[in-house]
């Protein structure tokens, strides 16, 4: 489990991306690092920080879904239905 996606793509075969406890994309992990297709690996890849010093991160609203908030707010695609890739 990792947050740096760089150890990540330098020594893993698979991936796995998690959000609220669940699996929302997995793959190869060239797969999912080259071609991410759900908008939380598109946000992790994304709050990747730059070189440029003081330069801001993205952030991605979100919120448990426990609290009933639902997962559409966080797609940038949400008129678009949001895919798993299959094992």
């Amino acid at each position: 489990m990792s947050h740096d996606l760089d150890v990540v793509a330098s020594c893993a075969n698979r991936v796995a991306v998690m959000y609220a406890g669940q699996i929302v994309e997995q793959g190869s992990a060239r797969q999912v690092l080259d071609t991410p297709a759900h908008p939380y690996t598109l946000g992790l890849l994304a709050s990747v920080p730059g070189t440029e010093p003081g330069t801001a991160l993205p952030t991605i609203d979100g919120g448990s879904t426990r609290t009933g908030v639902t997962r559409a707010r966080l797609c940038v695609r949400a008129t678009m239905p949001t895919t798993v890739r299959p094992v």
